[in-house]
């Protein structure tokens, strides 16, 4: 199963109004159980090693510059997914993201029954 780039779905600007980029992408998954916030846990609640590599040089180059380095700490686990922080969750949708000096963004994971 491989995902296909789609137009992003119109009922998602509201969740970033000014951004200046977006794309988006599905992926067909027959499980009738589904629903979103389990699917983004799925997508996001464990890293393969070489993202955990990556994210922890990352987090050492930016710390000199007032960057966030990763999930607050005192944000409890229902409050995030992985390591980003859950904005609004329906069993449709789940919108996860964060607002920096530099950059915010947002994950928008839905589910679609067809």
């Amino acid at each position: 199963m491989r995902p296909i780039a789609v137009a992003p779905p119109a009922d998602c600007i509201g969740t970033l109004p000014s951004a200046d980029f977006s794309d988006a992408f599905a992926i067909d998954v027959r499980d009738a159980t589904l629903d979103a916030p389990l699917a983004a846990r799925r997508a996001f609640a464990e890293q393969p090693g070489w993202i955990v590599n990556l994210t922890a040089l990352r987090n050492m180059l930016v710390r000199p510059f007032g960057l966030k380095i990763g999930a607050d700490a005192n944000l409890p686990n229902s409050r995030r997914i992985g390591i980003f922080p859950l904005i609004s969750s329906t069993p449709e949708r789940v919108v996860l993201g964060l607002d920096d000096a530099h950059l915010n963004f947002r994950i928008v994971v839905d589910v679609k029954a067809l």
